[in-house]
């Protein structure tokens, strides 16, 4: 891939994680990465083209981790995907799926599209893990899987977004709760 095109979508990403999809433009790009913004419109078009670009990427990487977990026990696969929100929360970003949903009707209809398919992959996935994990006798809970794979999801959502808030470390209270399953 394109240097210059790895680090518009780095530098995109960054920016919706921390300032969210509304709140920047090609401009802010252009002038950290010290390009024209024309340079950005070659590769991404539109705003909405980068924001697509962006949540594909994340859904391949969601894919290739999740691959690479299954050789794990399930409670072992469940803490990789936790350990996940500490990386981004050492950054102070809040997930994608944090950045975009509360804007999700602002959003134009392609990036809507892969964000439900984004946050569909995830629940399925974890419904999985923890329906088998349950059935193997490694995870203990009462609800429905689909249930708790709601709540651990939006357990590991909100805190990333509440720690922003309170500057207090919400993000791992969550994490030992889940993982006290």
């Amino acid at each position: 891939m394109n240097d210059t095109r790895s680090e518009i979508l780095r530098l995109g990403e960054e920016f919706i994680r921390t300032k969210g999809y509304n709140a920047f433009s090609y401009a802010d790009i252009a002038e950290v990465i010290k390009i024209r913004k024309a340079t950005i419109h070659y590769y991404f078009p539109t705003k909405a083209d980068l924001g697509t670009e962006i949540i594909k990427n994340t859904i391949q990487n969601f894919h290739n981790a999740v691959n690479n977990w299954k050789q794990y026990p399930y409670e072992i696969q469940l803490k990789h995907w936790i350990l996940l929100y500490a990386d981004s929360r050492k950054k102070n970003w809040v997930c994608i799926t944090g950045a975009l949903s509360p804007v999700f009707d602002t959003l134009p209809t392609k990036m809507q599209v892969q964000l439900q398919i984004l946050v569909n992959d995830i629940f399925n996935w974890l419904e999985e893990v923890l329906s088998n994990g349950k059935e193997a006798g490694v995870f203990h809970f009462n609800e429905p899987p689909q249930l708790k794979a709601h709540i651990i999801q939006s357990l590991l959502l909100a805190s990333l977004l509440l720690d922003k808030v309170v500057a207090k470390d919400i993000y791992e209270e969550m994490k030992s709760h889940i993982l006290g399953i």
